[in-house]
């Protein structure tokens, strides 16, 4: 069964890359991580490069 985010989680993903692009921050990469049949553990990755150094954002989907 495919990882089908939620509206809000969505939402939420939006605005950190919209806040990543705004700081001019480059992403590499974007992964879903397993679930485990529960979308509300699922994280998102989200791998960037800035200044040579790799950083990993480990997102859980929800921006208040």
């Amino acid at each position: 069964m495919p990882f089908v985010p939620t509206r809000k989680q969505l939402k939420s993903l939006y605005k950190l890359l919209d806040q990543l692009e705004r700081e001019r921050i480059k992403i590499r990469l974007i992964r879903f991580s397993d679930y485990s049949q529960n979308i509300e553990d699922c994280l998102i990755e989200i791998l960037c490069l800035e200044d040579e150094d790799r950083y990993k954002i480990f997102f859980d989907g929800i921006i208040e």
